[in-house]
């Protein structure tokens, strides 16, 4: 596996997507059993973390402490500094996916293919499935499959015995 810090906008516009009306804006990390804070800065920060997380565990094998030499590996810090800030910048051009000023253009299934991206970018760390971003992308990729699955002919349904 390959792992690449993805466009700043892509997380913007996934965390915008969880703030659309009719979106269910309560997500939960089903391992740790706590919500995961719905604030816009927090997701983004989740999301922008584990993606520079996963590469760096890659590509500077985080797994022994990020130490190298002695020193914390700087390439790390700032990436864990910078990257997420970029998205939060990112999310002014998404506010259209949040409800607010009309729409943009981005179908549910551009959702689900950016979100399935940033999950293989995400996953390189020990402990993937336990992490909050594990699981707000889950919810995520759910929410737009759910959308484009509107006009299936079968719908989920429960019938009593």
């Amino acid at each position: 596996m390959s792992a690449f810090i993805v466009n700043p906008e892509h997380i913007a516009a996934l965390v915008a997507y969880t703030q659309a009306p009719g979106y269910h804006n309560h997500c939960y990390n089903i391992f740790t059993k706590q919500e995961i804070f719905n604030g816009v800065e927090n997701l983004c920060k989740v999301l922008a973390q584990a993606n520079v997380k996963s590469v760096h565990t890659k590509y500077k094998d985080l797994n022994q402490g990020a130490i190298q030499g002695g020193d914390i590996d700087k390439d790390f810090l700032q990436d864990m500094m910078i990257f997420p800030d970029e998205c939060i910048k990112a999310l002014e051009k998404f506010k259209g996916l949040m409800g607010m000023y009309g729409t943009v253009n981005m179908s549910d299934a551009d959702i689900y293919n950016m979100a399935g991206c940033l999950e293989y970018q995400c996953c390189e760390v020990n402990n993937w499935i336990q992490t909050d971003a594990f699981w707000l992308i889950q919810k995520i990729k759910n929410a737009a499959g759910m959308k484009m699955a509107d006009n299936a002919k079968i719908k989920w349904n429960y019938e009593a015995a």
